[in-house]
């Protein structure tokens, strides 16, 4: 937020891989503990929306009283997307590999086929079909995962080496 005020940007949206919950529970705790407005929208990597919700709320209310912040997290304030799951855990797919292709090549940024690969792949999908709005600002939160790249080289440059 300190970065954002001092650029003096407004974000609308983050998006990020959700898998374990720990992240988008931090994350909840956080905004809420500092007044960030912005919706937090988790791509579930692998996980049902009712499961994902439900899980990040409950490590979110455990983990507030701990940072002194009194509040409640019901499953329906968490924001995710489940339709990105692909094939299955760690299973790369065209939309996923596509996305990591795309991310490297405009942003010099290299995204992971598990997590990163995937929750950008969901983006992508989103901004396609509309679901965000033509002037919002999105952050995308990358969560790391990179050295993953070392164990897909085979699937992702199967197509570039003669």
């Amino acid at each position: 937020m300190g970065q954002l005020d001092e650029q003096r940007l407004r974000v609308d949206r983050v998006v990020f891989a959700s898998s374990s919950f720990g992240t988008q529970a931090g994350l909840c705790v956080g905004a809420r503990a500092l007044g960030f407005q912005a919706q937090l929208a988790g791509i579930a990597i692998d996980s049902e929306l009712p499961e994902l919700q439900a899980a990040v709320a409950g490590i979110a209310a455990r983990l507030a009283p701990r940072i002194g912040l009194q509040a409640s997290f019901a499953p329906g304030e968490v924001v995710a997307y489940d339709a990105y799951r692909g094939g299955g855990y760690a299973v790369l797919g065209g939309p996923e590999r596509e996305a990591i292709e795309l991310a490297a090549r405009h942003e010099g940024i290299l995204l992971d086929p598990v997590y990163t690969g995937r929750a950008m792949a969901g983006l992508v999908d989103l901004v396609r079909r509309g679901e965000f709005r033509a002037g919002e600002t999105i952050v995308f939160w990358h969560t790391g995962g990179t050295p993953a790249l070392f164990a897909y080289a085979g699937e992702l440059l199967a197509d570039q080496v003669p």
